[in-house]
């Protein structure tokens, strides 16, 4: 369960940013969800790929595995003062009713800073931390002594190696973490693979999605997953020749009623969910195969644009869902980027569940909670007041003469 996440110096993200998940009214709980709010290019995308990017790293994406290998080095780029200097990332998050804080800072040839502490009770046990070049491992985990390891390389990956409890906890909590984007085409068929329609194997798990798809009134019935098979593609070798190679592909159908004279059923109709289904039913399959997983395993969601072809409504339902205790039984999260201005009501998310990122006139973007500021009563309108500038975070847009001029 994720409680804090900070970071410093990534892509338009120059100085120190937190967002906090801490339930301010039952704490030592965290919030189940957060929306983020703001003008297009302010940066709020940046805020949830962030930490994508510090999962990245930790989960070992990129294979680093020599020391000549390059760290994703991505610094905010209109200073001078920071395009050199090295990106920071610190999470603070609980697993097994146990709190721990994981942080690291790098540039693309190496990790400059590490630590990992663990809450055992109020105050924390420091396991290791690596600063100037020197390692400080805890006296009473022999293990730790024995690491040594390349520049590039994380001491986590070395401290999991030697089964050391809290560093496998880290690696977990980043397994559960999920990252989806709806912001273009791209980002919908980077889920449109096969590990995802897997889900779909076990038939408890199916019903749940067919019964969330026929409830948020798609008109589908049931859903089918079809027997995989292979199609054969070509690709371009380096001689200039064409090799044949295969290329796994399965299909989903979604079941329709089919009706008559005097609107009478007579059947079903089956369809194919890739080539016949709309765009915004599409994205109703995908987002409900990753709340059902979630919420039936307590995985953290970072949906970027979730409410893009979706209509308000049914965004407020969905968002709902996390919300519920008596639904969210297992401590699933849900973060999020929107433009829709619908959800800013204070009976649907609380102050401290509702963010807005703005970028200042040197190009950096800043976070800000709807608690962080006075004055704000439950009785307030905020959608209207968020359109009215109070928050920041809107597009201050000039006039156009550019089309007066052509």
């Amino acid at each position: 369960m994720l409680i804090e996440f900070s970071v410093n110096n990534y892509k338009s993200i120059k100085d120190d940013l937190t967002l906090s998940m801490m339930d301010l009214k039952n704490s030592p709980k965290a919030l189940p969800s957060a929306v983020l709010y703001g003008a297009n290019a302010s940066g709020k995308s940046n805020v949830l790929h962030a930490l994508k990017m510090m999962q990245r790293i930790v989960l070992n994406a990129d294979r680093i595995m020599l020391s000549t290998d390059k760290l994703p080095y991505n610094p905010f780029r209109l200073s001078s003062q920071t395009e050199t200097a090295p990106t920071s990332f610190d999470v603070v998050f609980e697993k097994k009713s146990k709190k721990y804080k994981y942080g690291f800072s790098y540039n693309s040839k190496e990790i400059v800073s590490e630590y990992l502490l663990v809450y055992e009770s109020v105050r924390p046990t420091t396991i290791y931390e690596f600063e100037k070049n020197v390692f400080k491992p805890n006296s009473k985990i022999p293990s730790l002594k024995r690491i040594i390891k390349p520049s590039n390389f994380l001491y986590l990956w070395e401290a999991d190696k030697q089964n050391v409890e809290s560093a496998k906890a880290v690696l977990e909590c980043f397994n559960e973490l999920i990252h989806i984007s709806f912001d273009d085409e791209g980002g919908l068929r980077g889920i449109f693979s096969p590990k995802w329609l897997d889900f779909l194997d076990e038939k408890a798990q199916k019903d749940m999605i067919a019964a969330f798809l026929q409830t948020a009134d798609t008109g589908i019935k049931d859903i089918l997953k079809d027997v995989s098979n292979l199609e054969k593609q070509k690709r371009k070798m380096a001689d200039g020749s064409l090799e044949d190679y295969f290329v796994e592909s399965r299909s989903v159908t979604t079941v329709h009623e089919k009706f008559g004279k005097n609107k009478k059923k007579e059947g079903e109709a089956y369809f194919d969910l890739f080539k016949d289904e709309s765009t915004g039913t599409k994205k109703m399959f995908f987002i409900a195969e990753l709340f059902v997983m979630a919420l039936l395993e307590g995985c953290i969601l970072l949906l970027d644009e979730m409410d893009a072809n979706l209509h308000p409504i049914l965004t407020r339902e969905l968002i709902k869902f996390f919300n519920d205790p008596e639904i969210n039984t297992l401590g699933a999260q849900l973060v999020f980027s929107s433009q829709d201005t619908n959800l800013l009501d204070l009976s649907l998310m609380r102050k401290e569940q509702i963010y807005f990122v703005e970028k200042d006139h040197f190009g950096g973007s800043h976070l800000a909670s709807l608690s962080d500021y006075n004055n704000v009563r439950n009785s307030d309108k905020i959608e209207r007041n968020y359109f009215l500038g109070k928050y920041g975070a809107i597009p201050y847009i000039g006039k156009f003469d550019i089309f007066k001029q052509a």
